[in-house]
């Protein structure tokens, strides 16, 4: 599989609204830990000291995860779904997609069609019926406060909507998948509405995706061309906004 990376994304406001809170987080916790210690009792001292430790240990590890998240967006995404492609298929990850939130991991464009990545990194056990998310308790299933299928699926229709202005080809097959790159999810699959792929089944999932073709080769890579030129800065300002009227394709 190749794997392309467009260069200088954009940020969307959600993503620097949760940069800007991470960074003062770790400004604010060793200095108020710090402030905590000196207003503590002498005899209370050590745990104070102790408090201090946690507080540095915890900004510190959010500093390192800011750091690694920054330089190395998805790359779990790509180390997942490396493996068990073929060169007949591109991974385009660090697109900036309009009406998506920065929500799209990355593009998978193949003879299997266009698969529109959302990326989930909870750790936990889950079970997907239909569209129905519930989570692992205690007590049992119960049901899941967020619903990634109706995010997957909203994602899916924005990328649609930007393609079919990006490349001037409507009906290209677009599919909503969610991937869970980490070890420490666990998904119970009965009949999910998209797609979900986790580190167990992903093998599985690229068979059966497989076994249809979509996508010509010669259509994938116009349209990979076609995306990879409507990314650059330059060709943003000239894009139709969602919504507009769009000519069709000459010829």
């Amino acid at each position: 599989m190749r794997v392309i990376r467009v260069a200088a994304a954009r940020a969307t406001p959600a993503a620097r609204v949760r940069r800007g809170s991470v960074w003062l987080a770790i400004l604010v916790l060793p200095s108020a830990t710090l402030a905590l210690v000196v207003a503590t009792p002498p005899a209370w001292r050590p745990l104070g000291g102790v408090a201090l430790a946690v507080g540095l240990t915890v900004a510190v590890a959010l500093l390192v995860n800011e750091l690694r998240e920054r330089g190395r967006p998805n790359r779990d995404v790509e180390r997942l779904l490396a493996p068990i492609f073929g060169e007949e298929y591109v991974l385009i990850v660090g697109l900036h997609v309009p009406a998506t939130r920065g929500e799209l991991a990355a593009l998978l464009v193949g003879p299997a069609g266009v698969r529109a990545l959302l990326a989930r990194r909870w750790e936990h056990r889950f079970r997907v019926r239909g569209r129905a998310w519930e989570v692992g308790a205690e007590q049992g299933w119960v049901p899941f406060a967020e619903n990634p299928s109706f995010d997957a699926l909203a994602l899916r229709e924005a990328v649609e909507q930007w393609i079919a202005v990006t490349s001037g080809e409507p009906g290209i097959p677009i599919a909503a998948t969610i991937v869970f790159p980490r070890a420490g999810s666990r998904v119970i699959l009965q009949e999910p509405d998209v797609e979900i792929v986790t580190r167990d089944n992903a093998p599985w999932w690229a068979q059966r995706i497989g076994r249809v073709q979509r996508l010509d080769a010669f259509r994938a890579t116009r349209l990979v061309d076609a995306l990879l030129t409507a990314a650059r800065p330059d060709a943003r300002a000239r894009l139709p906004r969602q919504g507009e009227a769009v000519a069709p394709p000459r010829g």
